[in-house]
């Protein structure tokens, strides 16, 4: 086959040109276009699924592709500005300050701890599901892990922040304080702790983050109520008291790790 000449080409335009003048173009719709894509929807969904599968696998099939849960903690750390760890230090400090300047008996020490640090973590995960916008979700979509884990990495990383910050507030009053009993107060605001932000993780994976926070809340507001503090000894041995706080730690560490396992597998959240 001969290859066509400039002079050819140039001929068979101008013999084309008019039988086309006379064909209108009609502009697209955005009616036609939302047809276009609805007919095209289940195409993209069986990809979407397709890809999600592969993720799975690829996830779950060896422990060399299992992504690095600290890795992937310490690459979250830049999501939160430095006013987010300066508000965090303060609202402690503030709280210590406050327990010590008023010299409250023991009692009312833990009892006020146990309810505001779940309270402090709450805000914290609410704040960081808040800040993780549409636009972000869509990137991080994309990418080799899946956005449910980047998202359980910023819940762990506030969870570890408030630990750290109770256990520093713990020590400072331990020091001020006569005959604190340290490990019996840390057990009863760590036990709590860790079980709110157990099960708002778990259930986050499971129902959505509205249903994970809402239950959270809820179980800390019925612990409080049900005073598992030290002036409720003549009711309550302290051994059913140190034993529902460690059932409710080690409960808090297994939602952990389930939502943990459940995260490797969510490509997208409600």
């Amino acid at each position: 086959m001969s290859i066509p000449t400039d002079e050819e080409r140039t001929k068979l335009e101008d013999e084309m040109r008019k039988p086309l003048a006379g064909w209108m173009v009609k502009p697209v719709t955005s009616t036609e276009t939302a047809k276009l894509l609805g007919a095209l929807q289940p195409e993209f969904d069986a990809l979407q699924e397709e890809v999600n599968q592969t993720a799975i696998q690829e996830l779950a099939g060896t422990e060399t592709h299992r992504p690095s849960l600290i890795r992937l903690m310490l690459s979250q750390l830049s999501s939160y500005p430095k006013a987010y760890w300066l508000a965090s230090l303060a609202v402690f400090t503030m709280m210590t300050l406050m327990l010590t300047m008023a010299a409250p008996p023991y009692n009312g020490i833990a009892e006020l701890f146990t309810m505001l640090t779940p309270a402090v973590l709450i805000a914290g995960m609410l704040y960081s599901f808040r800040t993780w916008d549409k636009g972000m979700r869509l990137i991080e979509s994309i990418t080799p892990y899946p956005p449910a884990l980047l998202l359980l990495c910023r819940f762990l990383i506030v969870i570890v922040l408030n630990l750290a910050l109770g256990l520093l507030a713990s020590a400072y009053l331990a020091a001020r304080m006569e005959q604190f009993p340290f490990m019996p107060f840390l057990l009863q605001w760590f036990s709590l702790l860790v079980l709110t932000g157990g099960l708002t993780a778990y259930l986050m994976m499971r129902r959505g983050i509205k249903t994970g926070i809402g239950a959270a809340i809820l179980v800390w507001f019925i612990w409080n109520m049900a005073d598992f503090s030290g002036h409720t000894r003549s009711g309550i041995s302290i051994m059913l008291e140190q034993l529902v706080q460690g059932v409710a730690l080690a409960a808090g560490l297994i939602l952990l790790l389930l939502a943990y396992r459940r995260s490797l597998g969510i490509r997208i959240l409600k």
